[in-house]
């Protein structure tokens, strides 16, 4: 469903404020926030190669006390199986911290794979950043 209202690492500032918590061979990672909500950023493939790294930079994020997070997939060319479970084992967490994870910005290829696993009755997407920051705050 669609909507719209209009590592261990210690990273580094990035623009537009935002840090790049991971950079591997196929993987960036970059994170920011925008008063109480996280807004990380996947770049390039999540497959089993990035997957350690993207979860523990989830799994750190939400143990930090993260409520409201924003999964922005604008520059994500691909996942795999291993991607959705760890998008699935994120959100188990972030919600027995009586929290929510929302996507954004997720190109016709991953809309047609969460389309597949049935993504849109579990997570709220919205076609933007912007979108998804509007409904949080």
């Amino acid at each position: 469903m669609w909507h719209s209202i209009s590592g261990e690492c210690e990273g580094r500032n990035d623009q537009n404020h935002w840090r790049v918590q991971i950079e591997g061979d196929t993987m960036k990672i970059k994170q920011r926030k925008e008063e109480d909500i996280t807004i990380i950023q996947p770049i390039g493939r999540l497959d089993s190669s990035g997957i350690p790294e993207f979860s523990a930079v989830v799994n750190r994020t939400i143990q930090e006390g993260a409520t409201k997070l924003i999964l922005d997939f604008a520059q994500m060319d691909y996942m795999s199986s291993a991607g959705i479970r760890a998008l699935i084992d994120g959100y188990k967490q972030i919600t027995a911290k009586k929290g929510t994870m929302v996507f954004c910005s997720v190109n016709d290829d991953l809309n047609e794979l969460f389309d597949v696993v049935q993504f849109d009755k579990i997570f709220t997407m919205y076609k933007s950043e912007f979108d998804a920051l509007e409904a949080l705050m």
